[in-house]
């Protein structure tokens, strides 16, 4: 990476720490609760990580999206991704069917807006839903109104049951609605760049466009996002207050990468992280409880009874 390329690439990364450093207040409550936690010695300091290297570790992502990194501690296991079931009883109403039914004029069906829980996201989200609406796209836009203007999010909950209504002609807002059945059914999904969202994304062989919220130096959405880039499987806005020029060239780009999507989208089909994590997991339980109460080996001799 050349100097300007790294200087562009501190410069996001100073921008995006300002929404990280708005949330102060929460952060700071974040770390009373972890130091609540009981049974840690938070005296430890770095000798922490160290104890870390000899806990078992799962990796619940694909090895088809990414492989195991050779460097990896031998207790660090890659199991797949895990998907969380769709809420029982979940049925999608006549106006949502009818609205991801709808296809613009390339025959497209709408794009997907969806920043899960993170906090401050609604000013970039109607930016992305403006870009879409110039290239004459419909949007369905996933997203709490009710929790926007809070200061934390330790309360999120689905309030259900969640209808959702068209508020113009082409943006349906609705809380939630199970990504399963969703993203399959859309064009491109817009987010933050959470694992949750972009495994699914993937699966249903739907392109990105990953707009990341938080630094780089506190979490994994950047880095994501220049995944997504790099494998073809999207594209990318790291501008937290980007243009509708910038949103609708992105949306335009996303909607390229229909052929590795289709690629990786069947090889997640194929796979069921959840088995391969919960065989570990046994086996991992299974290891520690023989380690704690080893097996004497039973004597043949037999001992006269009076």
């Amino acid at each position: 990476m050349g100097i300007p390329q790294q200087a562009e690439a501190l410069t996001l990364q100073l921008l995006s720490l300002d929404t990280f450093v708005a949330q102060a207040k929460f952060i700071q409550g974040l770390s009373q609760r972890l130091l609540e936690i009981p049974n840690v010695d938070h005296t430890d300091g770095f000798s922490f990580f160290r104890k870390l290297q000899s806990f078992p570790q799962l990796g619940m992502w694909s090895e088809s999206i990414m492989p195991r990194p050779l460097d990896f501690p031998v207790n660090f296991e890659v199991t797949g991704c895990v998907f969380i079931p769709r809420l029982e009883g979940w049925q999608p109403t006549a106006a949502l069917s009818a609205f991801v039914a709808k296809k613009d004029a390339s025959g497209l069906p709408p794009i997907a807006v969806t920043f899960g829980s993170v906090m401050g996201a609604r000013r970039l989200a109607e930016v992305i839903i403006a870009a879409a609406r110039q290239l004459g796209k419909s949007v369905i836009w996933c997203h709490d109104a009710k929790r926007e203007g809070q200061a934390e999010t330790t309360d999120f909950a689905f309030a259900l049951p969640c209808d959702g209504q068209t508020t113009a002609e082409d943006v349906f807002e609705i809380e939630y609605v199970p990504f399963d059945w969703l993203l399959p059914r859309v064009s491109v999904t817009v987010c933050h760049g959470g694992a949750g969202t972009l495994w699914h994304s993937f699966r249903s062989r739907t392109p990105c466009v990953v707009c990341p919220m938080l630094s780089a130096l506190f979490a994994d959405q950047v880095t994501h996002a220049d995944f997504v880039a790099r494998a073809g499987l999207g594209t990318r806005v790291l501008e937290l207050n980007p243009s509708i020029e910038a949103c609708k060239a992105a949306l335009l780009a996303a909607q390229s990468c229909s052929a590795a999507c289709q690629r990786i989208g069947t090889k997640l089909q194929q796979e069921d992280g959840s088995v391969k994590a919960a065989a570990a997991i046994e086996r991992i339980s299974a290891e520690k409880e023989t380690a704690q109460y080893p097996k004497t080996p039973r004597s043949n001799v037999c001992l006269p009874c009076f």
